[in-house]
């Protein structure tokens, strides 16, 4: 191998070298590279249909995020019932504000003449005996004027109102399954 070096060492050398000099000029060009870079910032925009752009093309919405809590309708009544009978109005209270989001059943809706429709729901279709009561724009939900009592409806909304058996939404929003 000492014979190999000695015989070759013109050759090893300018390789090496040359794989030193370009070794050095890839580490100081990486170094600027990481100076010259800017951190990458990743913004989220959501469409909002509502929102219109006047020659501004730079218009960004910002991103919201809605929390949906995961209280039951089941959850509501059982706490209600278990609190001491002058706790019960302070307990009913502690769920106004709350936005949930629960598959429920028609049980009854009826139009007014202010073009609203006002729902009568159960999360339980065998036993129906708890309502959430709610209303929504017959136009924006036309097919509620065909849907038969007991379809599935996806209903998200504000407890406006919460008692044992009934509680009262508001701001809702419909997804209607059908039967």
């Amino acid at each position: 191998m000492l014979e190999f070096i000695q015989q070759n060492k013109e050759w090893l050398f300018s390789g090496v070298g040359i794989a030193v000099i370009g070794a050095i000029f890839a580490w100081f060009r990486q170094i600027k590279t990481d100076k010259d870079e800017k951190p990458q910032v990743v913004i989220h925009i959501l469409n909002n249909p509502e929102v219109t752009q006047d020659n501004d093309e730079t218009d960004v919405t910002s991103a919201s995020i809605e929390r949906i809590s995961p209280v039951t309708f089941e959850m509501m009544k059982d706490a209600i019932e278990n609190a001491p009978p002058l706790q019960r109005d302070d307990v009913k209270r502690n769920y106004v504000g709350i936005k949930i989001e629960w598959d429920a059943f028609l049980k009854a809706a009826n139009k007014d003449d202010e073009g609203f429709v006002r729902l009568r729901l159960t999360t339980d279709k065998e036993h129906s005996l708890n309502t959430i009561y709610c209303k929504v724009l017959l136009d924006e939900y036309r097919e509620l004027g065909v849907l038969p009592e007991g379809a599935k409806i996806r209903i998200h909304g504000e407890i406006e109102e919460a008692d044992t058996w009934d509680i009262r939404l508001k701001d809702v929003k419909l997804f209607i399954y059908g039967e």
